[in-house]
C-alpha cells in the first residue's frame, strides 16, 4: 500500500527536477525587481561557462505611478504583483531545456504556474494557488508529469480562540486518494492535538497527545493506534532542580498486530505485546513478538523489556506477515527487518533459525 500510496510523490519529484532549473537565477533577479519603476521593471541576464549557457528574462509589474505606495517586503497582503520569469539552459552538447514561471500576488492571494520542457521535448508543469482570509488559509496544488499523468493536493486550515485545525487531501495519478486531518488547542498551559491520516484502501491510523507545563515542569502523553488496531503509548515528564534536568519516561505496545514500525532495536517497553512467545538461547532467556526480540530486565522494583538485536542462532517456530523470501547463491533466507533466517526443521517441526546476514 506505501508504495502505490505515494505514487504522487514520484511524480512530483520527477516534475519538480524537470522545473528545477527554472528557479536559477532568483536572487538576482529579486534584487533587480525591488527598483523597477511604476508599472514594471524587466530584467535579463546571460551567462556561459562549462557547464553550458543560461539565459534568462524577467519580468516584474506593480501598481501604476499614480497608485504605487511604498515598497512592502510581503507584496501578499499588497497591491497586485506579478512576476514572470522565462529560462533556457543549453548544454555543451547542444541540447536546449527551457522554463517558465508566472507567480502573481496580493489581495491575500497567490497563484503560480510552472512548465518545464527537457531536451528530449517532455513538457512537466506545476500550478498552485493559495489565500488566506478571517483566519483561514487553503491552497490547491496540481502537478503533471511528462506523461501527463497528475497528482493533486489541497488543503484548508482554520484558527479560532486557541484552537486550530486542518484538512488535506492527496490524490495520485491513478485516483487513489489519502487524507490527513486535525485538530490542535491550546489553554491555560496546556496543549493537546488529535490527527487522523486515511490511506488510500480505506485504512486509518490515529495520533493523539497532550502537553502541560506547570510550576516548572512539563509532562506529556501520547497515543497512536496502527491501521490494524495496534496500539504505541508513551509518557513521560522533565523538571530542572538546582541546575539539572531530569527527564522520565515510557511507552507500552499493546495489540498483537498492527505494531510493528513501533517499536525499535533498542527500545524499552514495560508491557509485552499481546501473544507474545518465550523462546531461550544460550541459557538465557527472550520474549518474541511479530519479529522483535525482548531482553528481560528486572530495574529498580519493575519488569522491563528491552527490544535488541537476535542472537545468530536462536530459532522461532513462526515469521511475522510481510517477510521477504531472498536467494542468495543458491541459498533462500527469509528475511524480516534485515534479519535473516534460514528454515529447518527443530525437535520434528519446522522452525526458523536466524543466522548471519550472507551480503
Amino acid at each position: 500500500m506505501t508504495n502505490r500510496t505515494w505514487t504522487s510523490g514520484r511524480t512530483i519529484l520527477l516534475a519538480s527536477a524537470l522545473l528545477a532549473f527554472v528557479l536559477v537565477g532568483d536572487a538576482w533577479a529579486r534584487g533587480a525587481m525591488r527598483g523597477g519603476g511604476g508599472g514594471g521593471a524587466r530584467v535579463s541576464r546571460a551567462s556561459t561557462g562549462s557547464y553550458g549557457s543560461v539565459r534568462q528574462s524577467s519580468y516584474h509589474s506593480s501598481p501604476s505611478v499614480q497608485s504605487r505606495q511604498p515598497v512592502q517586503r510581503n507584496s501578499f497582503n499588497s497591491a497586485q504583483h506579478t512576476t514572470t520569469r522565462n529560462s533556457t539552459y543549453t548544454a555543451p552538447s547542444g541540447r536546449s531545456a527551457y522554463g517558465s514561471t508566472r507567480v502573481q500576488t496580493g489581495g491575500g492571494q497567490a497563484s503560480y504556474n510552472r512548465e518545464a520542457t527537457g531536451a528530449r521535448g517532455r513538457t512537466a508543469t506545476d500550478e498552485g494557488s493559495f489565500s488566506i482570509s478571517n483566519n483561514q488559509a487553503n491552497y490547491d496544488r496540481e502537478v503533471t508529469g511528462p506523461g501527463g499523468r497528475s497528482a493533486t493536493s489541497s488543503g484548508e486550515l482554520t484558527r479560532s480562540n486557541g484552537e486550530a485545525n486542518y484538512d488535506r487531501e492527496v490524490t495520485g495519478p491513478g485516483g487513489r486518494s489519502a487524507t490527513s486531518s486535525g485538530e490542535l488547542t491550546r489553554s491555560n498551559g496546556e496543549a493537546s492535538y488529535d490527527r487522523e491520516v486515511t490511506g488510500p484502501g480505506g485504512r486509518t491510523a490515529t495520533s493523539s497527545g497532550e502537553v502541560s507545563r506547570d510550576n516548572g515542569e512539563v509532562d506529556w502523553n501520547r497515543e497512536a493506534t496502527g491501521p490494524n488496531g495496534g496500539t504505541v503509548s508513551a509518557r513521560g515528564n522533565a523538571s530542572v532542580d538546582n541546575g539539572q534536568l531530569n527527564v522520565n519516561r515510557s511507552a507500552e505496545v499493546s495489540g498483537a498486530a498492527g505494531y510493528r514500525g513501533a517499536v525499535r532495536v533498542g527500545s524499552t517497553v514495560r508491557t509485552l505485546p499481546a501473544g507474545y512467545a518465550s523462546v531461550s538461547y544460550g541459557g538465557t532467556s527472550y520474549y518474541y513478538h511479530g519479529g522483535y526480540y525482548y531482553q528481560p530486565a528486572y530495574v529498580d522494583g519493575a519488569w522491563t523489556y528491552t527490544v535488541i538485536v537476535p542472537p545468530v542462532g536462536i530459532t522461532v517456530d513462526e515469521l511475522p506477515d510481510g517477510y521477504e523470501i531472498r536467494t542468495i547463491n543458491g541459498i533462500t533466507y527469509y528475511v524480516v527487518d534485515d534479519v535473516y533466517y534460514r528454515k529447518g526443521y527443530v525437535g520434528g517441526r519446522v522452525g526458523y533459525a536466524v543466522v548471519a546476514s550472507p551480503i
